[in-house]
């Protein structure tokens, strides 16, 4: 099961939504949301970020989709700093 992999793996689910899933190290926090069969993972660091997905493909089937645009009704614009930009119509 992909939450008990992520709990083994230093992430600790959220109180506010247990979808939510986060690992602070020393170096950097990763945030993993799962919504059904879509998973949404940022950093503070890229690389990781790329170790974590790497990690994961092993254990499960992935499809990347790239960077993200639309998520439940929320558009997904990124900044041009790095952050990014969500709005709803």
């Amino acid at each position: 099961m992909l939450s008990d992999t992520l709990i083994h793996m230093g992430f600790r689910p959220t109180r506010s939504d247990t979808s939510l899933f986060i690992r602070n190290t020393s170096t950097s926090t990763i945030l993993l949301l799962i919504y059904v069969d879509d998973i949404i993972i940022t950093s503070s660091s890229q690389a990781e970020m790329n170790s974590l997905i790497l990690t994961l493909h092993t254990k499960f089937s992935l499809k990347d989709l790239d960077p993200l645009h639309h998520f439940l009704g929320i558009e997904v614009s990124h900044t041009s700093d790095g952050g990014l930009f969500l709005s709803q119509k």
